[in-house]
């Protein structure tokens, strides 16, 4: 059984930081921790919304550019769950969006090591650049994935999980419109290619307890994926109809349609254009993207005693029936 003690959250009000809060606030057994919220600001929406939510909690501000701020916030405390997403201006160019949060993986190190933590949580992507032998850069990905490096090389000891795609971003990132009554999926992969997808606001904050929870001895040395079973692009569609009873349909898109997204800028239209290029090539039955063995999962969860949601439990817990309609043109 793993120490219990305070659990320090990075990004407590976004999707995944929320996902971890509630997980470690699940009585279970009799495995207890306290959680200390993180957030950049007190006085945003989402702070706000969280104050309202988790009463019991009171939110700490750390600042981006001070690794001194992050280190007061995990001062006395066992353990951290680690986010180095950035929210910067969409005029920013790829090449300093990395290096913000390149920097940022840099202060999260030096500040869980000055603050004496035993072990911490990182959420990252998978180096598609290996995995296609140098044929596709992703470099977003390849940020996080030097940071888990680093984060891996620290003396504090670490577990480094590693998502699929996430069902949210069939909103988020539009890879699901509405076409006349029907929800459309639309990616560059083929109807037939499978992929296992991960649930952000569930699955992650459940794996990381998971990790709290048994310790760092787990997955040592490895990733430890998240994500559920693999499915074809074809029945996102079929089980879509199966659980809303809507129509839906999937159709393959071109690698220049699915970079040219609306929500996508003209700087990060290349990073999603390579990211379905990768979808379109990458292997069937694998976890977290296709680069980690589907035995790997089923290890993890062994171990870790956790188990992720299927596409179908994704959507009978949070109702999502398709993308937001303003979201159309």
């Amino acid at each position: 059984m793993a120490e219990t003690g305070t659990i320090a959250v990075m990004g407590a009000t976004g999707c995944q930081g929320r996902g971890v809060v509630d997980a470690l606030l699940f009585n279970k057994g009799d495995i207890e921790y306290h959680v200390r919220p993180l957030t950049r600001s007190l006085t945003s929406k989402l702070a706000q919304r969280f104050a309202y939510e988790y009463p019991q909690l009171s939110l700490m501000q750390w600042r981006v550019d001070d690794a001194f701020s992050l280190r007061k916030c995990f001062e006395g405390c066992y353990a951290a769950f680690i986010d180095s997403g950035v929210l910067l201006p969409p005029e920013i160019s790829l090449k300093e969006w990395t290096r913000v949060e390149l920097a940022l993986g840099e202060r999260c190190c030096q500040a869980v090591e000055e603050a004496g933590l035993k072990l911490v949580i990182y959420p990252t992507f998978p180096s598609v650049f290996n995995a296609s032998n140098g044929r596709i850069n992703l470099r977003h990905f390849e940020t996080k994935h030097q940071i888990a490096l680093w984060l891996r090389g620290s003396p504090v000891q670490s577990t480094i999980l590693c998502p699929g795609p996430f069902y949210t971003d069939f909103n988020d990132m539009q890879y699901a419109s509405w076409g006349g009554g029907v929800v459309v999926f639309s990616t560059p992969a083929a109807p037939t290619k499978r992929m296992g997808w991960s649930d952000p606001g569930h699955d992650i904050g459940w794996f990381a307890r998971a990790a709290f929870d048994v310790g760092p001895d787990s997955m040592k040395d490895e990733q430890a994926p998240v994500s559920g079973p693999v499915f074809s692009y074809e029945d996102l569609a079929s089980k879509f109809r199966a659980v809303t009873g809507m129509k839906a349909v999937y159709r393959q898109c071109s690698l220049e349609g699915f970079g040219s997204l609306e929500v996508v800028d003209s700087v990060k239209g290349k990073e999603v254009g390579a990211l379905g290029e990768w979808l379109a090539i990458a292997p069937d039955d694998g976890a977290c993207y296709g680069t980690i063995g589907m035995h790997k999962l089923k290890q993890a969860q062994r171990e870790m005693c956790v188990q992720e949601l299927s596409w179908e439990k994704f959507l009978e817990r949070t109702g999502w029936r398709g993308p937001l309609k303003k979201a159309q043109q």
